[in-house]
C-alpha cells in the first residue's frame, strides 16, 4: 500500500524555496514536481513499467506554463495508458515518429506570406547596416523593434 500524500497547492508551489540539491513535492498518485537548483520547476509522472516493473519518470512539462491542473490532467493520461498496458514514453515517441513521416512526406513547400518576406528582407538590411549604428543608432533600433512586432503579429 502506498504512502498517503496530501496534494499540492498553487500557494505552495509558488513559495518553493530553491536549495542546494534538487528536490521533489509530491501531489500524490505519482505526480511529482521537481525544483531544480536553478530555480526551475518540472512536472514528472513516476510509474512502474507495465513489462518491465522498473520505476520510471516521464515528464509532463515545466511549471508554470504546465499548471497544477494540467499537470493533474496530463497525469490521468498517463494512468489511463498504464491501465491499458501502454507505455507512455513509448507512446510518446511513437506518435512523434508518425507526425514527423507525415511533414517529411507531405514535400510541402513552405510558403511565407509576401508581407512577412518584405519585412524579414528589410529587418536583415537593418542589420547588415550595424557597422553604422553609432550614427543611425536610435533610428535602427526603432524600427527593428518595430519590424519584430510586425513578425510577431503576422505569426
Amino acid at each position: 500500500m502506498g504512502i498517503k500524500v496530501t496534494p499540492l497547492t498553487e500557494k505552495q508551489i509558488n513559495t518553493t524555496l530553491i536549495k542546494d540539491k534538487d528536490y521533489v513535492l509530491s501531489d500524490g498518485g505519482g505526480l511529482q514536481l521537481r525544483v531544480r537548483t536553478s530555480g526551475s520547476k518540472q512536472w514528472n509522472f513516476n510509474y512502474r513499467h507495465p513489462q518491465t516493473k522498473k520505476r520510471i519518470n516521464i515528464g509532463l512539462g515545466i511549471y508554470p506554463s504546465i499548471s497544477l491542473i494540467d499537470a493533474r490532467l496530463k497525469a490521468c493520461q498517463v494512468q489511463d495508458l498504464l491501465t491499458k498496458g501502454i507505455d507512455p514514453k513509448e507512446d510518446r515517441y511513437q506518435k512523434l515518429k508518425h507526425e514527423n513521416e507525415l511533414l517529411k512526406n507531405a514535400n510541402l513547400p513552405i510558403k511565407m506570406p509576401a508581407s512577412l518576406n518584405e519585412i524579414l528582407t528589410k529587418l536583415s538590411q537593418l542589420e547588415i547596416d550595424i557597422a553604422n549604428l553609432d550614427k543611425y543608432s536610435e533610428t535602427i533600433k526603432k524600427e527593428i523593434v518595430e519590424l519584430r512586432s510586425q513578425i510577431c503579429q503576422l505569426q
